[in-house]
């Protein structure tokens, strides 16, 4: 037993990676040779790329880059602990290319389902499942499902709200996401997307205010104490409560701050 316990994502990537490399002796090949070779999602572009993107998702791409390196680096005193399991060599197993590919299909391709808690993994929370056939299962904004594990029957079960045509593709709603949300998380965007919304950076804010402003420093300091310069959207109904709260800090007086 790994000491200190592995977090159950890492336990779940470990898993895919060494079925994968299985091949043709792992059970869970006719799942494994369904799974995507690539992935989208934002972490698993080029920098030249990422860095075409708005500045807000620039920045969340870049964060969740650094998220999978930081994964892997602490990561591999763990995998060369494995050796003893293995003919080839765990550095050329489980290197970093096998990490992205694996931690990008937990992200995007396991449903939420709380564990109770194991002895042999860290106290991370373990909600992660993977459940093949349903994860085939694309997403559309515009249906409406109830879906979860029933305790009593034992299953996941989905329950839908919208009608579906004979011989029609069956869809499913992720969440009410918008589509940066989508684009990070499973590496798509949705077409007429009623989510879609537009997220402000700071930087786009602050350059419409006065930098002669002698409040200026002040009112910046308080939006960044309260976390109020990050999701600052503007959606089809207008610019979210969150924006407007920062736009009124911003353009107080000074005998109103």
């Amino acid at each position: 037993r790994w000491k200190p316990p592995v977090s159950p994502l890492l336990a779940l990537c470990t898993f895919l990676i060494a079925e994968k490399h299985a091949g043709e002796k792992s059970p869970w090949k006719p799942y494994l040779d369904v799974l995507p070779k690539t992935y989208t999602c934002p972490a698993c572009l080029e920098p030249d790329v990422i860095n075409l993107l708005p500045k807000p998702l620039k920045k969340k791409a870049q964060e969740q880059k650094v998220m999978i390196q930081e994964l892997f680096r602490s990561s591999k005193a763990f995998f060369s602990s494995l050796q003893p399991l293995f003919a080839e060599s765990t550095g050329t197993i489980f290197n970093f290319s096998a990490l992205e590919w694996a931690w990008c299909t937990v992200n995007t391709r396991t449903i939420y389902m709380k564990h109770p808690h194991r002895e042999c993994f860290s106290l991370e929370p373990d909600v992660y499942a993977l459940a093949p056939y349903l994860d085939l299962l694309n997403h559309s904004p515009n249906v409406q499902v109830k879906a979860g594990f029933n305790e009593q029957t034992r299953s996941y079960e989905i329950w839908t709200n919208s009608q579906c045509k004979k011989y029609q593709e069956v869809l499913i709603c992720y969440g009410p996401h918008d589509n940066q949300r989508l684009l990070l998380e499973y590496g798509f965007v949705a077409m007429d997307n009623p989510h879609s919304s537009v997220y402000v950076s700071a930087d786009t804010l602050l350059k419409y205010f006065s930098p002669l402003d002698k409040q200026r420093k002040a009112k910046v300091s308080i939006l960044k104490d309260h976390d109020f310069l990050e999701n600052l959207t503007f959606g089809w109904e207008g610019p979210s409560w969150r924006l407007l709260t920062a736009l009124k800090v911003l353009s107080l007086a000074a005998d109103e701050l």
